[in-house]
């Protein structure tokens, strides 16, 4: 699958989706920290990659539709999480991505109601 993860996701994070066997971008490898949101949106619909992100400004689907894209995945994380924390939550963005492609057709994926999962205690 394609992702592009947003500049509040470290190197560490990209290198996780890596190592899983996705094609991967970033903000950061872009050159393109503090881009307004609805550029970053409409790169990564250029791009059919699935946003990955901290900022709950991409979970209005009013303004990022995600029909109109491959995708956005905001990770709830506690008010100050630990790079343990965050990694924990971005193995379970990737957990969801490798179900999500052995069962659907475009290997997309989206959030439910349940969500990716309860932010870290």
């Amino acid at each position: 699958m394609k992702f592009k993860l947003d500049e509040n996701l470290g190197k560490s994070a990209v290198l996780a989706f890596e190592a899983n066997g996705h094609d991967t971008s970033s903000i950061h490898r872009q050159k393109m920290e503090g881009a307004d949101d609805l550029h970053v949106f409409d790169i990564c619909r250029a791009e059919g990659r699935t946003l990955i992100t901290l900022d709950l400004d991409f979970a209005n689907p009013l303004t990022f539709d995600p029909r109109n894209s491959a995708g956005v995945a905001v990770l709830r994380l506690s008010r100050n999480p630990s790079p343990s924390g965050l990694l924990e939550a971005i193995h379970i963005c990737l957990t969801h991505s490798r179900l999500a492609q052995s069962t659907t057709p475009s290997g997309s994926f989206a959030p439910t109601e349940s969500g990716f999962g309860h932010p870290p205690t």
